[in-house]
């Protein structure tokens, strides 16, 4: 299957399989980045912070942001409740088709929390093939990124880090090089932390053919999609 991936900053992509769209954690403009609306048929919310709950980001879409199953046509979203790391509710969403499972890790913190879940989700997270995740060290287990908490429940082809805004949409825009500088090293500690190939594309949207995919990459787009803007007003 062919997944179409299109990145509006920050934790926020449009998944496009099979001609349904789903949108996972669209941004307010909390740090001056206003990202605008995106059809879609449904937006998953992984928690209710700035970075991840704004809902008005795609006007049309059914929300989904309780843990649960709920069936799409061929496809099953699946919400895990887990904990970020500061103790709050967390939601991992795992988007799944019989030819290809897509995972939102979000803001993954909690280690205690990820081995509460049932053996069913575990089953489903495990499925993943493509996991989207925070590159950051977790605090309750200081030797360990979120990225590699993820891997501790799944073995994904595809591994696409989130959370930050790139240099060259932050020099395109004018916005504070202190944007990207903070998780800039953040990224590439992950990097060197796991056994994936690093493969940068230029610009904000790759379709992926997962059956082509024959080594275990990270993907890193260079910009955002080109109607997000910044302000400082």
């Amino acid at each position: 299957m062919k997944v179409k991936i299109t990145w509006y900053g920050r934790c926020c992509f449009l998944i496009e399989m099979k001609e349904k769209r789903f949108l996972i954690d669209p941004h307010d403009d909390f740090d001056s980045v206003f990202m605008g609306t995106v059809r879609s048929d449904y937006t998953l919310i992984s928690s209710t912070w700035h970075d991840h709950g704004n809902i008005g980001a795609s006007p049309r879409a059914v929300i989904v942001s309780e843990p649960g199953v709920t069936e799409v046509g061929d496809f099953v979203i699946t919400g895990v409740e887990t904990k970020d790391s500061k103790g709050m509710r967390n939601i991992v969403f795992n988007i799944r088709h019989s030819e290809a499972s897509v995972t939102n890790f979000a803001d993954l913190g909690d280690p205690k929390s990820l081995e509460k879940i049932s053996f069913k989700d575990a089953e489903v997270l495990g499925s993943t093939d493509i996991a989207f995740v925070r590159p950051n060290m977790v605090p309750q287990e200081p030797d360990i990124t979120s990225a590699e908490l993820a891997l501790r429940v799944c073995n994904p082809k595809i591994i696409i880090p989130h959370h930050f805004y790139p240099e060259k949409f932050i020099q395109r825009v004018g916005a504070p090089k202190e944007m990207s500088n903070y998780y800039r090293p953040q990224i590439e500690n992950m990097l060197e932390r796991i056994s994936y190939k690093k493969t940068v594309i230029d610009g904000y949207a790759a379709e992926v053919d997962l059956e082509e995919c024959k080594e275990k990459t990270v993907i890193l787009f260079s910009d955002i999609h080109a109607q997000v803007a910044y302000s400082k007003e």
